[in-house]
């Protein structure tokens, strides 16, 4: 028989353990994508690297190599940037969720 403790919460908790080589799911639609695909209720998704025509080129100062030897960048092209999309694409950055 369940039973409640007299006073306890109604709030339904979840706590969802992220391994440190899936990165896509320390956000929340990473997280939505990862728990829909393992419902099977979409497909997982199929990433293919393009050779762009106009490459762009990333350049550090020497100075910087002490701080940040290394740096790393992506061009996303063909996406729409919408305030929502920007505050989550910084959140992941920061790791705040």
């Amino acid at each position: 028989m369940w039973c409640r403790a007299e006073g306890a919460s109604e709030t339904i908790i979840f706590k969802v353990e992220v391994p440190a080589n899936r990165y896509d799911l320390l956000c929340v639609e990473g997280l939505v994508l990862g728990l829909l695909i393992f419902q099977q209720k979409c497909s997982a998704p199929v990433y293919r690297r393009l050779d762009p025509d106009d490459m762009v080129e990333v350049f550090t100062r020497p100075s910087t190599a002490d701080v940040r030897p290394f740096v790393v960048g992506a061009v996303l092209r063909g996406l729409k940037m919408t305030p929502d999309r920007y505050q989550s694409f910084i959140d992941l950055q920061v790791g705040n969720l």
